[in-house]
């Protein structure tokens, strides 16, 4: 009983760790990136508005 739940829960540690392995492959470190500025918001004809909205 004991084994079949630990064999059961290090199956489920195992995917949780492969799929956690899986997004850290996609990080980009050291580079700069436009979803940096997402949330930033600045004063422009009298209003606050996101900075990608002001480029446009």
């Amino acid at each position: 009983m004991e084994e079949e739940i630990l064999s059961e829960l290090r199956q489920k540690m195992d995917k949780a760790v492969d799929a956690l392995k899986k997004d850290f492959r996609k990080l980009r470190t050291g580079r700069a990136s436009t979803a940096l500025l997402n949330g930033i918001k600045v004063e422009c004809y009298d209003t606050r508005m996101p900075l990608d909205q002001v480029a446009t």
